[in-house]
């Protein structure tokens, strides 16, 4: 949800009203809690939020979702796209630059999740939304370690906070 919600956020801080949620899967609780992060902050900001349904969460899925934005008109165009995982960004930035030439992120800003290491090498270095996945590690062999060494004692739930990577798909 916090994922969801700081994307969408950092889009409409930018003043980005109309804003795109590229997803598939939306079965994944991951998945439909981006979501519902995303509708969250841009209820807040008084923002357009519309998902564009992709057919998996691929680079070539992303590539094809692109396709479709690019074949609206401009005026029926998001301003901005977030999408659930970087696979999915990587393909719409594909899609934006081979033919169509979609300036990213002057026409469309474009926000990622995942922070992979390939979003800072794309063709326009992607703002994405990363998770601690160091610590996400560590703290779950703690736990499983902990249930092993008590297995009578009660569950221990731990929250992490996503933070935002910023780059040039929405910097320009």
């Amino acid at each position: 949800f916090a994922g969801g919600e700081i994307a969408v956020r950092h889009l409409t801080s930018l003043g980005r009203r109309r804003i795109g949620v590229v997803a598939s899967r939306q079965d994944l609780r991951q998945v439909a809690e981006r979501i519902r992060g995303a509708r969250s902050a841009a209820a807040a900001a008084g923002a357009e939020l519309e998902v564009i349904e992709a057919e998996a969460l691929t680079v070539l899925a992303g590539r094809t979702a692109g396709e479709s934005v690019v074949a609206r008109s401009r005026a029926e165009r998001p301003d901005a796209l977030f999408c659930v995982n970087d696979l999915l960004a990587v393909g719409v930035l594909q899609a934006f630059a081979f033919r169509h030439q979609v300036a990213v992120p002057e026409e469309i800003a474009l926000v990622g999740y995942d922070d992979i290491a390939f979003a800072r090498s794309t063709v326009v270095p992607l703002t994405s939304v990363a998770q601690p996945a160091d610590l996400m590690g560590r703290t779950a062999l703690a736990l499983l370690e902990e249930e092993i060494a008590d297995v009578g004692a009660p569950r221990r739930h731990v929250s992490f906070r996503p933070s935002l990577v910023e780059r040039e798909s929405t910097l320009g």
